[in-house]
């Protein structure tokens, strides 16, 4: 069947070829390349992994480290227990669906003699919607389908921590998790209201309409020209001090907003004071053009009905690009007949949705990975910064929209990218 080879590596058989065919395998010459390192241990065994599995085999590609030097590779049953043991790992965790394996990896251990270690073993954790495995995950990565291993869309630590999770609450939730060994498949709305409220004391507060649905809101009794003021970056924690906002008698509002309005209504206007409109303006599609008003500031703001979220037209206004995002599969679990092409929801609809705003001026100073709220809509995380560095120039800031929880899902479009253009 084989010969024995060196003690470098134990009791390590080379089925059919010598040694010396095994050191021109790591060569990659022509003659030994349909050749594999296999463990002798049983065929006969009860465990298929214990079979006599392959420890080596020709890869003809590049290594990211040592390049085109060696043209053969151990395989992840080779290497990992090796790994684990010369690198001090105490209790390697993984899911129960490698169980069969353990006696293998511990076969490595003991017929090299390398220093013992304890396998932990936990049931997988699966989220609706939402692709686990590394083998399509790096499908959709190699497709272009998503932009790389940190697409705020992937489950991996780095794409969700883009997305605007945060480490704390990404460790408790792991640590709650614990060592079940059930298989578990949730949603993500627990998730995303724990980081939520991890987040709700600490996020700044800002302003910012739709560009493209904004409504001019104009006030007769208030002069012409900007009135600053300074006001809390966050209503409920004065320690976190104050940001100039600006007031004038020209105001984009949302066009939700303006449609609800009715004639002679009294609303509030956010971080001012009380208006009354007189007048709503409609365009031939029925949508609102414009509306006009007088400030009341003797209006009681616990009255009204309507808190409304505004913009004072001005020069300084900033160019915010609010991204939101939808899972990148269209099915809550997929069956073992699926094929990952026919399930992306992209066939349907874009899964990246950006929605040009009119930012308040003191957004420009929001910095990279800032957690902000935009009053009305929710937590964003800031992905790109308004800046000029060198030769990159950014014209918006781009805020991507972090879930909030009560969808119960990773995306807040739920059905999509239509459902979001009608919210904005």
């Amino acid at each position: 069947m084989g010969e024995e080879t060196d003690a470098t590596i134990g009791v390590v058989f080379v089925y059919g070829v010598t040694f010396q065919l095994f050191e021109a395998l790591l060569k990659g010459e022509k003659k030994a390349q349909k050749f594999c390192l296999r463990a002798r241990m049983n065929m006969q065994d009860g465990n298929a992994c214990l079979r006599d599995p392959v420890f080596f085999r020709y890869n003809s590609l590049p290594h990211h480290k040592t390049g085109t030097k060696y043209k053969a590779y151990p395989t992840y049953d080779f290497a990992c227990p090796i790994v684990d043991s010369i690198e001090g790992v105490t209790h390697a965790m993984r899911t129960n669906e490698y169980r069969q394996r353990i006696p293998q990896n511990m076969w490595v251990v003991d017929k090299l003699k390398l220093r013992k270690y304890r396998i932990q073993e936990f049931g997988r954790l699966n989220f609706e919607y939402t692709l686990m495995s590394k083998r399509k995950l790096t499908k959709l990565v190699s497709s272009g389908e998503v932009e790389g291993w940190n697409d705020p869309r992937f489950p991996t630590v780095r794409g969700m921590i883009r997305r605007g999770v945060q480490l704390p609450v990404l460790r408790e939730f792991i640590l709650s998790q614990g060592f079940s060994e059930r298989l578990v498949t949730m949603k993500w709305d627990k998730y995303w209201s724990s980081n939520k409220k991890y987040l709700e004391p600490r996020a700044r507060r800002f302003m910012a309409i739709a560009k493209n649905t904004a409504v001019t809101l104009k006030l007769t009794n208030v002069p012409d020209g900007l009135i600053s003021l300074q006001v809390p970056v966050h209503p409920k924690d004065k320690s976190m001090g104050t940001r100039p906002f600006f007031l004038s008698n020209d105001l984009w509002i949302e066009q939700g907003d303006a449609q609800s309005i009715k004639e002679g209504e009294e609303i509030t206007l956010m971080q001012w004071g009380n208006a009354i409109i007189d007048k709503v303006v409609l365009s031939d599609t029925g949508a609102v053009a414009s509306l006009e008003g007088r400030s009341n500031p003797d209006g009681d703001v616990k009255k009204t009905e309507r808190k409304i979220c505004f913009v004072a037209k001005s020069p300084d206004n900033v160019a915010v690009d609010l991204v939101n995002f939808d899972f990148l599969i269209n099915k809550p679990k997929l069956d073992e007949e699926d094929e990952l092409e026919d399930v992306l929801t992209s066939k349907d609809h874009p899964t990246r949705v950006s929605t040009r705003m009119i930012g308040e001026p003191a957004m420009r100073h929001i910095k990279q990975d800032q957690i902000v709220q935009i009053m009305r809509r929710g937590m964003t995380r800031c992905d790109q910064p308004l800046a000029t560095t060198g030769d990159v120039s950014t014209s918006a800031i781009q805020l991507f929209v972090i879930p909030d929880g009560k969808r119960q899902a990773m995306s807040d479009m739920a059905t999509g990218a239509e459902s979001f253009k009608r919210r904005v």
